[in-house]
C-alpha cells in the first residue's frame, strides 16, 4: 500500500542515516539511490514540465527526467543528512486512494520540531507505488520547480535547460 511504502522508505532512510560504519558521502549516495527508486521520474517530469512536456521529443524528455531526478535526489539526500544529527520519527496521519493514485499525509518529528509532509503517489503496473510529488509544510516540489523551469523555457530552448541540469 502507499502507506506501507512511505513507512518502508522512512525506515530505510533511518537505517542509512544511523549507520555508523558509513561515511557521510556513502550515506548521501545510498539516500540518493533510495530517493530515485522511490519516485516515478517520468511522471514527475510530466508534472514539472507541464505544457512543455509534449512540445519536446521523448528522448529529450527522458534525458530531462533522468537529470532532474538526479538533481532532486542530491538536494533531498543533503537535507536528510541534516536530520542525521537528531533522532526523528515519521508518523503516518492518513491515506486517500482513488483510481491508481494516492495521497499520504505524514508528520516528521525531530526533537521539538514537527513538519507536515504530504506525498502524492501513483500505482505502477506491478502494483508498486511511487512518489510523484512531495509537499513539505505546504510547499510542493513539483509546483516550485515547474515555476522555475517555465521561466527558463519561456526565454530559452529546451536544450539550454538540459545543459543547465547537466552542470548541476
Amino acid at each position: 500500500s502507499p502507506t506501507e511504502y512511505i513507512h518502508f522508505l522512512a525506515m530505510q532512510s533511518q537505517e542509512i542515516l544511523h549507520d555508523v560504519s558509513r561515511t557521510p558521502r556513502e550515506k548521501k549516495e545510498l539516500l540518493q539511490t533510495l530517493i530515485i527508486k522511490g519516485c516515478d521520474k517520468k511522471e514527475i517530469a510530466r508534472r514539472v514540465l507541464g505544457i512543455h512536456y509534449k512540445k519536446n521529443s521523448s528522448s529529450d524528455v527522458d534525458e530531462f527526467a533522468s537529470l532532474f531526478i538526479t538533481l532532486i535526489s542530491k538536494i533531498y539526500a543533503e537535507q536528510f543528512l541534516a536530520f542525521a544529527r537528531d533522532e526523528f520519527e515519521v508518523l503516518i496521519l492518513g491515506e486517500r486512494r482513488e483510481n491508481g493514485w494516492a495521497e499520504v499525509e505524514t508528520e516528521l518529528i525531530t526533537g521539538t520540531e514537527k513538519y507536515k509532509i504530504h506525498y502524492i503517489m501513483k500505482e505502477m503496473e506491478n502494483a508498486c507505488w511511487r512518489i510523484v510529488d512531495v509537499s513539505f509544510e505546504g510547499i510542493s516540489l513539483v509546483r516550485n520547480y515547474r515555476e522555475q523551469i517555465h521561466r527558463i523555457l519561456n526565454e530559452f530552448p529546451f536544450r539550454v535547460l538540459i545543459e543547465k541540469l547537466r552542470r548541476k
